[in-house]
């Protein structure tokens, strides 16, 4: 009986070590299942990865390309005026110098003779102010040019450096004194600021972008106000006007590539969205803030200090 019963428990003894081998072959097979879904989960994280490094190094060379072209077309659109602003100054100064000039030479043939001792008096109470012309007109020439090459540097600056926001404004209206006349002012408020630290040329370009939209906004003349002010450990530099203002529909549009409320052929639609880059990349913000008929108003801050 015992012999039989042990027989009997043999087949039973079998089939549980089947089952087990067969459950231990069934984990051992999912997790190799598992392994290959790991690696192959890790093998597409790092192809995707590197693909969107890639997609990423590509805008930022399209982006680039854009502010490059950005700058080149804002550049083409200010010579014209820039040559005509500095011909102003240097045509006092070229005028001045003529009669100094003459004068000089008159001077030394009267004191030959020795006889026009009024007329010498007179002569040399003109001089100084012809001198102080002469100069006023160079140094209005060398801002502008200074405003311009500030304009026109190399858009890579390798680090931020602490900058005069308003020494930078006032190059960016130095090279807009063509396009403002006598009809367009320009208002200042607010207290100076002190030095932000930020890539200047970048800075210069957002300045002239938006000073610019300002006197396009104001074809028949106007006031652009720009005031500046600092909240703790940000600047801030509002620039407005008072035009016809922006519609409550595009101003959430304002700031997207290539679009524009201009006229055809008269902007590309790439100054705004540059400019919002430029700031967001500086750890500052752009905002705009319009009211149909009371013009249009577009608020940079910045931090003074880079992280």
């Amino acid at each position: 009986a015992a012999l039989a019963a042990g027989w009997a428990a043999a087949p039973a003894g079998a089939a549980a070590g089947a089952a087990a081998a067969g459950a231990g072959m069934t984990q051992l097979v999912w997790g190799l299942f598992l392994l290959y879904c790991l690696g192959l989960l890790t093998f597409l994280g790092g192809y995707i990865a590197e693909r969107l490094r890639g997609v990423e190094r590509r805008l930022r060379a399209t982006e680039a390309q854009l502010v490059h072209s950005e700058k080149l077309r804002a550049l083409g659109q200010f010579v014209a005026g820039v040559a005509h602003e500095l011909n102003n100054p240097l045509a006092v100064v070229t005028a001045n110098l003529d009669h100094l000039r003459r004068a000089t030479l008159a001077m030394g043939e009267h004191l030959d003779g020795c006889g026009t001792a009024p007329r010498l008096a007179e002569w040399r109470a003109e001089l100084p102010a012809v001198l102080d012309d002469c100069s006023e007109g160079a140094r209005r020439a060398a801002a502008i040019v200074a405003g311009l090459r500030a304009f026109a540097r190399g858009d890579a600056e390798p680090v931020c450096v602490p900058v005069d926001v308003g020494a930078r404004i006032d190059s960016a209206l130095a090279l807009l004194r063509h396009r403002l006349g006598a009809v367009v002012a320009v208002r200042r408020e607010g207290a100076p600021l002190p030095p932000v630290e930020c890539r200047a040329s970048q800075i210069d370009q957002v300045l002239l972008n938006l000073l610019a939209n300002a006197v396009d906004a104001l074809p028949s003349g106007g006031t652009i106000t720009v005031r500046t002010a600092r909240h703790g450990t940000r600047a801030e530099i509002a620039i407005g006007d008072d035009g016809p203002g922006i519609a409550p529909a595009l101003q959430g549009r304002v700031f997207e590539p290539f679009f524009t409320t201009k006229p055809e052929g008269q902007g590309t639609g790439l100054g705004l969205s540059v400019s919002y880059g430029i700031i967001e990349r500086h750890g500052g913000t752009l905002r705009v803030d319009s009211t149909p008929g009371r013009g249009a108003t577009f608020t940079i801050t910045l931090p003074l200090r880079q992280e």
